[in-house]
């Protein structure tokens, strides 16, 4: 089974994107903070990690937390989709990250949903 972490600090858009994947037969964890993210990301091994780049209350956000994600040699392969209403996500900052996608807030939950399927290759089944 596939593992996705889910990283924001809001606990509704968690439960928002918990909700868009429920049927997909994913293994889904859940974090809100940067912190929380990279050590899950090392012991857990996440297939994707999706990320909000604004996350409050903590020192590491979503930016470092996927800087730090795709330099370290365990979890470097890690796909990481950054989410955020708060930061222009096509700005150099972002790009140079390495992530593998963005998704502006407020989102879609199909399109969430079908961006996961593609990183990570499932066949796409019925939108919810």
């Amino acid at each position: 089974m596939l593992k996705v972490l889910i990283v924001d600090d809001e606990t509704a858009i968690r439960k928002l994107i918990r909700a868009s994947l429920r049927d997909l037969d994913l293994d889904l964890m859940e974090a809100s903070t940067g912190l929380e993210a990279i050590n899950i990301t090392r012991e857990w091994a996440p297939s994707l990690v999706i990320l909000d780049i604004v996350l409050t209350n903590t020192g590491i956000d979503g930016v470092e937390a996927a800087r730090l994600i795709k330099r370290n040699r365990q979890t470097h392969t890690t796909k990481i989709l950054m989410i955020s209403g708060h930061i222009d996500l096509r700005g150099p900052e972002i790009t140079q990250l390495g992530v593998e996608a963005v998704l502006a807030k407020p989102f879609d939950p199909n399109r969430m949903r079908r961006l996961v399927c593609s990183l990570l290759g499932i066949q796409k089944k019925k939108a919810v």
